[in-house]
């Protein structure tokens, strides 16, 4: 069955998030069992008819794991690429894919990992699992997107996101020679995970970018040391800040997210928008 979720990118977060916000104009709406009308994808085509879902950010239901939550690029006649974004602890996935969807233009499919406990329900919040788990959980979740959208996705390496403790686990999983990610996004965490080993891993494994986002002065100063340490086994790195004092990946957060995303995605084709 797939589920779906109303969504309005630009809604109101906190990190100490319980309950799951009504539909209204300053949250993610309730869940909602619908169909969804796809498009024949059982042969792949120079002309992809407009991609179309019940909802903006839907749930493909997982064996063993919570749903992963997928923001959709409505409208899409070409294939996208796959953004993974890791949200933060008591933050369900779907604030996490809305605001990451914002911040990409709404060009990319975004998939989100449900995290733990894998069976919770309505207000009850959720975190993510260890890396292990979390790595085993983005496989399964990128199997059923494949299942469902194949012929609208395009190959290549994925751009991973994480925000607090979503940044800390990302650091580990793209740091892994499994799933290949060139380019990270990073926002108010990872700044003990991100050591100088752990830079070395990353460029290990591929990675060419890490863009380091900040909404408080302290995280600033933090990453200045991880700039560095980046910049050391070349990684390109940049810091965007949005200087308004709250943790939370919301407002001007975001907005700086979307400011510094051209930058990160820059001499990837897979991004580019007419």
């Amino acid at each position: 069955m797939l589920m779906s979720v109303a969504c309005v990118p630009a809604c109101r977060q906190r990190e100490t998030v319980t309950e799951r916000p009504t539909g209204d104009s300053n949250g993610v709406g309730e869940l909602a069992d619908a169909t969804a009308a796809f498009p024949d994808t059982s042969r792949d085509t120079p002309e992809l008819a407009p991609l179309s879902t019940a909802a903006a950010v839907i749930l493909l239901p997982l064996d063993g794991y919570g749903p992963t939550t997928v923001a959709v690029p409505l409208g899409a006649t070409e294939r996208r690429p796959i953004v993974v974004a890791l949200h933060a602890h008591a933050i369900h996935p779907e604030h996490a894919c809305a605001r990451w969807q914002h911040a990409a233009y709404g060009w990319p499919f975004v998939l989100c990992p449900w995290g733990l406990p894998a069976r919770a329900k309505g207000p009850q919040a959720v975190t993510l699992g260890s890396a292990d788990y979390t790595e085993r959980e983005i496989g399964a979740g990128l199997s059923a997107l494949r299942a469902q959208f194949g012929a609208y996705l395009s190959e290549g390496p994925l751009l991973i996101a994480g925000w607090s403790l979503g940044a800390d686990v990302a650091v580990e999983v793209a740091g892994r020679k499994g799933q290949r990610y060139e380019r990270i996004a990073l926002g108010e965490g990872a700044y003990a995970k991100l050591d100088d080993r752990a830079a070395g891993r990353l460029r290990a494994a591929g990675v060419e970018r890490v863009l380091l986002l900040c909404s408080t002065r302290p995280c600033e100063t933090s990453y200045s040391r991880t700039l560095s340490r980046l910049g050391r086994v070349g990684i390109a790195s940049h810091v965007s800040g949005a200087g308004n004092g709250e943790h939370p990946f919301d407002g001007s957060a975001v907005r700086a997210a979307a400011n510094a995303w051209p930058w990160l995605v820059e001499g990837d084709p897979r991004f580019a928008r007419d």
